[in-house]
């Protein structure tokens, strides 16, 4: 996860969740990504507050 501080006090304006995987398929592990986004309880009540954001990294970063 990266974040980015804001204010004072201090306060989270934009998580980004990188996800790391081993696999063949990029555009199936995205459609499973934005699956899992849709379904996630903390992304549905929190993404309306801050810009949040989930990238797909290459295989070789993610484990880098």
């Amino acid at each position: 996860m990266v974040g980015t501080l804001e204010g004072t006090p201090p306060r989270f304006t934009a998580i980004e969740m990188q996800i790391g995987a081993s696999y063949g398929d990029r555009e199936q592990i995205e459609k499973f990504v934005a699956m899992a986004e849709r379904g996630c309880i903390v992304a549905n009540s929190i993404g309306p507050a801050i810009d949040l954001t989930f990238t797909v990294l290459e295989p070789d970063a993610a484990y880098g």
